[in-house]
């Protein structure tokens, strides 16, 4: 089951319990030619930039990082550290506020702090304990600027101090940890991965062209829209929401409203397209089945309490929404690209 079906996530990511909001619920009972042209939903090719894929590579390596405890040596750029620090200005005794603490874990040279702090640890050791480092913040420092162009004294203590190292890429190594039996099957199965809900869907939308919304289907998401913040703040009326809690004029939401409602519009355009073109269905067992996935996933012991709460016309819609992308995982493929050639959303 798709965890990401469209229409239950943006449910769930307002926050709010919502059947219903006085329109009829959308059916797109129109020649659907007449209002989206729709791409080549058949051969989509999913490109992924090759610097994705490698970084993608070197996040699961990373996770299997050797850390060792330098002992040998005083620290350098590039060396995993953890410190405590407390500044003081210069000529002053007391520390300043907010310049005490600790950081953990953070590689020495990669811009955790002010210019010039980071390079003054090089060469330390945890052996040494604390000492000084001098540093000026930077003339326009954002974050506090009182303190900009100040001069300032740091003592510093190293608590610890690691190199770390990657395993290499071999078949052994994805075999024990990845459960693929050679490096090509883990790399053909990380290519595979990016043929998923989010970048098919993407390509489609990105890709077909609305030539007219539908009035019905747009009016239920703009009120769908406003009725979800309505419920959200129950009580409060409308204008006082937009200006103390949302701080936008009434004519700026009501144009997000609309840029709203033309994306789940478009989405579910394409897809009753798709689904009337080659036939895709949603029978009675198959909803009761995915009804009883959702309702697991979100914790519902009563499937008929949770589609009473979420709707029994945008389950459905969900729903279809996985028919339609398990049809059209089918036939998508992705392909390595150099990053100078991949299209970016």
């Amino acid at each position: 089951m798709k965890k990401t079906a469209l229409l239950l996530a943006v449910i769930i990511a307002f926050g709010v319990i919502f059947t219903g909001c006085g329109s009829k619920s959308p059916d797109y009972n129109y020649d659907l030619s007449e209002y989206i042209s729709v791409p080549d939903y058949k051969n989509i090719v999913i490109e992924v930039p090759q610097s994705n894929f490698d970084s993608e590579i070197q996040s699961d390596i990373s996770e299997l990082k050797i850390e060792t405890d330098i002992t040998d040596r005083g620290a350098a750029l590039g060396d995993t550290i953890s410190i405590k620090y407390s500044g003081r200005f210069e000529g002053e005794e007391e520390a300043f506020s907010g310049g005490t603490g600790t950081k953990s874990n953070f590689i020495l040279g990669e811009g955790n702090f002010i210019p010039g702090f980071e390079d003054a640890i090089v060469g330390h050791t945890v052996e040494d304990g604390e000492f000084d480092i001098p540093v000026t913040f930077p003339e326009e420092y954002s974050n506090n600027p009182d303190y900009a162009g100040k001069a300032a004294i740091f003592t510093i203590e190293i608590t610890a101090l690691k190199s770390v190292t990657y395993p290499e890429l071999t078949d052994e190594l994805v075999k024990t940890n990845f459960g693929f039996d050679t490096v090509a099957d883990y790399k053909d199965a990380l290519l595979k991965s990016y043929v998923n809900y989010n970048n098919i869907w993407s390509y489609l939308t990105n890709n077909s062209a609305v030539i007219k919304y539908p009035e019905k289907e747009m009016k239920y998401y703009k009120d769908y829209y406003y009725s979800s913040y309505e419920n959200y703040y129950s009580g409060i009326d409308l204008n006082t929401i937009l200006s103390a809690y949302l701080g936008v004029t009434a004519e700026q939401f009501d144009s997000y409203a609309a840029s709203y409602a033309q994306q789940m519009v478009q989405v579910e355009m394409i897809m009753y397209k798709i689904a009337r073109t080659e036939d895709i269905t949603l029978s009675d067992e198959e909803y009761k089945q995915g009804l009883a996935d959702y309702a697991e996933y979100y914790s519902y012991t009563d499937t008929k309490l949770f589609e009473k709460d979420y709707g029994k016309d945008s389950l459905k819609t969900a729903l279809m929404m996985d028919e339609v992308t398990d049809f059209l995982i089918q036939t998508t493929t992705a392909v390595l690209v150099d990053d100078s050639a991949a299209e970016t959303d």
